[in-house]
Parts: structure tokens; sequence; C-alpha cells
């Protein structure tokens, strides 16, 4: 993930996730770090592929509110299914759309949740009632950060 409204000094970053408005999922603050890499899993099922994931970076800061560092949204209806896609998202401020506030990569994999979607990702939290896991992984190479995987989020 490339921060460059954040040149000088040093950043807290951390990720939300967020589905049809409710967050899905919130990463670890990589403290004191313009390259973050997060190295964590998570899993999530979503009932529709309708709704896009739209992520949130954010630099922590002890006792005040956190800075806004940048967001995307990623589309899921455009995801082939069991195919691992390598996606690059511009981070954007939605007030000042035309400035670039770096870049997340991500690897994104769709499964459906029947199969062997259980298997897959065992050690992780599943929901009953949804129709699609997604996969993702997400870590930080070089300014940018990977998010892999399928509607089963894996930091």
């Amino acid at each position: 993930m490339c921060l460059l409204f954040f040149f000088l000094g040093t950043s807290d970053p951390y990720v939300k996730f967020k589905i049809a408005g409710k967050e899905v999922f919130r990463s670890k603050t990589i403290h004191k770090n313009l390259n973050p890499v997060w190295d964590e899993r998570v899993s999530l099922l979503v009932e529709t592929l309708r709704d896009p994931l739209y992520v949130k970076v954010f630099d922590y800061d002890f006792g005040l509110q956190d800075d806004f560092m940048g967001s995307a949204y990623l589309y899921l209806e455009s995801l082939e299914h069991q195919r691992a896609l390598d996606v690059a998202l511009d981070l954007k401020d939605p007030q000042y759309p035309e400035h670039n506030l770096g870049s997340l990569e991500l690897s994104v994999t769709l499964t459906p949740k029947e199969g062997d979607v259980r298997d897959a990702v065992r050690n992780l939290e599943i929901y009953n009632n949804s129709d699609y896991s997604f996969i993702s992984v997400l870590s930080c190479i070089h300014h940018k950060s990977s998010f892999l995987g399928g509607i089963t989020l894996l930091f």
C-alpha cells in the first residue's frame, strides 16, 4: 500500500472492510509504518454479489479521531468463481477524487459456499445463511497491500 498523502513522518495504518454498510472486518494496526504487512486471515460469507466490498484505510491516533487515508470499492460481481484475480485498488478521498492517496493490491478468489469451502477455511468462522464465500489476504509489498481471496477475507 502506497500512502502518498502521508509522506512526512509515519503512520499507524489499519483497514476496515464493509459490505452493505456493515463493517465485516477490521485489520490489526501496524504501528509507525508506511509499508504495512498485515499477515492476517478472515473468512466472510456474503448473501449477494451485488453489494461491493468497501475498503477504508485509517491512521490510528491514540486519544484522537483516526485520520482517513483513503478508500476504494471492490465490485464482487466482476470476480470469476474459483479463480484468483490480482486487483489494484486506487485509494481515493470521495471529497477530493482527483487526489491519488496510494493503492491496495489484492488477489481475490470467489468461492461458492457449497463443496469443500469449510475444509479450505476450517480454522475460520463460517456463517450458514450465505451463498458465497470470499477469501482474501492483506499484506503489503513495496508500499502496496495485497488482498487474496474469495468472500472470505484472508489477511
